[in-house]
C-alpha cells in the first residue's frame, strides 16, 4: 500500500497509476458531495451557499509523475459564475493565460480591487461572462 505522494510518482507503471485513479475518483466523490451540501443549504439571505461561495479545486502538478507544473488542473464552483463549460488555453501560446490571471478573477468577483497577483497582470473575467 502506497501514499498518495508515492503514487502519484507513478512513472506511467500501470498498476501503480490504476491505484492513483482509485485515490483521486473518491477525492472527487468527498468534493461532489461538498458541493452537493453547499447546494442544499441556504444562508441568512435565503441564497444558496454556493451561489455565495467560491470553490477553487487545483494541483500544483499537471503531472506529479514529471515535477510538471503546467497544464494545472483547475476546478471553479459556486460563485455566481456561468458553470458548466470547461476552458482550455494553448500552454505554447504567446498570449496564455496564467494560474495568478484566474486568481486576479477570482478576487475581482469577491470585490477586492486587484489587477496584479505575482506575475500575472489580467483576468479570465471573458471566459467567465
Amino acid at each position: 500500500q502506497a501514499g498518495y505522494h508515492a503514487l502519484s510518482h507513478h512513472g506511467n507503471d500501470p498498476d501503480t497509476i490504476t491505484d492513483l485513479l482509485k485515490v483521486e475518483v473518491e477525492h472527487m466523490r468527498c468534493f461532489e458531495r461538498f458541493l452537493a451540501q453547499l447546494k442544499s443549504k441556504t444562508g441568512a439571505n435565503g441564497q444558496q451557499l454556493l451561489d455565495s461561495t467560491i470553490v477553487l479545486l487545483g494541483s500544483g502538478m499537471g503531472d506529479a509523475s514529471r515535477h510538471a507544473n503546467s497544464n494545472l488542473p483547475t476546478l471553479v464552483a459556486g460563485g455566481g459564475f456561468q458553470h458548466g463549460q470547461h476552458i482550455a488555453t494553448d500552454p505554447k501560446a504567446k498570449d496564455a493565460p496564467l494560474l495568478g490571471d484566474l486568481y486576479i478573477s477570482l478576487m475581482q468577483k469577491l470585490g477586492i480591487e486587484v489587477d496584479r497577483f505575482s506575475n500575472a497582470s489580467r483576468n479570465l473575467n471573458h471566459a467567465f461572462s
